[in-house]
């Protein structure tokens, strides 16, 4: 229950709902894995006018493992802000792209980038998005993209407090996963990752799948 409320509401939960204890053990975080090595690539057509892309990677890191903060970072300079590589480098110097952003599943273990692209430019877009990956894993990001990103990220994190929802995503993440942290804790150990840190991090991530949708005269 989240907002201004009399503490009696606790004992309107506790009379009205009444659940049978589950003693089942249930996994909430994954890494996602595969066996196949060979890249998926799944092109379909529809009557659209804007070609959609999706690129889904593997990756080693998720909510509960260590390296989970530095991801966070990582995927923030990479394409989750305005001022990403993905964002400056594809949509603004080289216009592939309607929109681009890449998003960290954290509970999945799978990094998405998303895309709004014209059909033909779908090799051209993919290969500039392959480029910017490696020049992340190679280093080539400076101290002025992470204070960006961490004052994001830090942002971010204030805005949940006037968003009841979500206060009450936070809280749900950390229960189910048993995760004892505060906002101040998380910003905390967001503040000490380090560059080479987000070097590290970045450097097991697989390209496992891409799906392009477009229009059905292309």
């Amino acid at each position: 229950v989240v907002g201004n409320v009399d503490e009696s509401i606790v004992h309107v939960f506790e009379n009205c709902l009444s659940f049978e204890k589950n003693n089942s053990i249930f996994e909430s975080v994954y890494s996602f894995e595969k066996n196949r090595k060979d890249l998926l690539e799944i092109i379909e057509k529809q009557d659209v006018t804007q070609a959609k892309l999706n690129m889904g990677y593997r990756i080693s890191v998720n909510y509960t493992h260590q390296n989970h903060y530095a991801f966070v970072v990582f995927n923030a300079i990479f394409g989750g802000m305005s001022q990403s590589k993905l964002f400056k480098v594809v949509r603004e110097k080289n216009s592939l792209c309607y929109y681009i952003s890449s998003s960290y599943d954290a509970f999945n273990g799978v990094m998405v980038i998303t895309a709004g692209i014209e059909g033909k430019d779908y090799h051209q877009t993919v290969q500039l998005i392959k480029e910017q990956l490696k020049e992340m894993q190679d280093g080539c990001f400076d101290q002025d993209d992470i204070d960006t990103a961490k004052l994001m990220i830090k942002n971010s994190m204030k805005k949940t407090n006037d968003e009841p929802l979500s206060q009450v995503a936070v809280q749900y993440n950390r229960d189910i996963t048993e995760k004892k942290e505060t906002n101040e804790q998380y910003l905390e150990k967001i503040e000490n990752v380090t560059y080479q840190d987000i070097v590290d991090v970045c450097q097991n991530i697989e390209l496992d799948t891409i799906f392009l949708l477009k229009g059905r005269n292309e």
